[in-house]
Parts: C-alpha cells; structure tokens; sequence
C-alpha cells in the first residue's frame, strides 16, 4: 500500500503529490506567490537599456552604410566627387575606419582634391592593415608624391 506523502517543505500531509516534489496547500500557494528574484529585474533592466541604445545607433550606422554604398558606386561610374561626398559621410560616423578614410582619400585625389588626400593620409599614417585598399592608398599616394616633385618648382615658385 502506498504511504501516505508528507509535504517537502514543512513535513505536512501533502494533498499534492504531482511529479516528484509533494506539497501541502499552503506550501503550494506559498510556492505559487513566490516573488521573481531581483537579480532577473536588474538583468532584465540592463539588457533593456542596451537594446535600446542600439536602437538608437542603428539609423546613424545604417547610414553610414547606404552612403558607403553609394560612394563605392559613384567611385565604379568615376563620379568621384560624389564618391568623396558619400565616404565624408561615412567618415564623420566612423572616424576610424581604416576601409572608409583610405577610400575617401583615393576619392579626393581623384576629384581633384589635395588636402582631403593629405587629411586622409595624415590619419591613416601608421597604422596597420593588410587590406588591399591601404595598398591601393600607398600606390595612390606615390603617384602624388611623383607629381609634387614634378612640379615643385614652376617658374621659381614652389607648388
């Protein structure tokens, strides 16, 4: 015969005895009305905020992107001011980016526009990257070089 089951919390008769914790009614209700821990609000509270605030970043990064991409496509048409136009864009939200300075420099050159080159160059001075646009930049900026010292002195003026 089965023995009678006492209630796993206060050694009650349990009246429930559904899988294998057996509870007394009040243990149960006690069980029932428990309070979620603090920890799961303030983690809850954390992840929240941190949703939000890449909600928040995401229009500005989004575009960023689309300018991106239609610098990269203005550069393939060689409209190369739009293409500088779109990576300054993409520049102003991320000012470290390697990819973006490095093609918004090869974009100015190729517009036409010197001091941007040299800006972009200025930033990218040193740094590190196995990309083949940094090498496309370097190759670039050699040309520049070239013509500089081409040119340097013109009629007893430097350029």
């Amino acid at each position: 015969m089965d023995e009678p089951q006492v209630c796993a919390a206060c050694g009650q008769p349990a009246a429930f005895a559904q899988d294998e914790l057996p509870l007394c009614p009040a243990c149960l209700q006690a069980m029932i009305d428990r309070p979620l821990p603090r920890w799961l609000y303030v983690t809850a509270a954390i992840i929240g905020l941190i949703v939000l605030l890449a909600l928040l970043k995401f229009p500005a990064s989004l575009g960023a992107e689309i300018a991106f991409e239609r610098g990269k496509r203005a550069e393939a048409a060689r409209n190369y001011p739009l293409a500088e136009q779109q990576y300054a864009i993409v520049v102003k939200r991320f000012p470290s980016s390697t990819l973006a300075l490095a093609r918004l420099g090869i974009a100015s050159y190729r517009a036409g526009d010197i001091v941007m080159t040299i800006d972009c160059y200025d930033k990218l001075r040193g740094r590190e990257s196995s990309d083949k646009v940094i090498i496309e930049f370097n190759a670039m900026m050699s040309e520049l070089e070239q013509k500089l010292e081409q040119q340097q002195v013109h009629g007893g003026q430097e350029l």
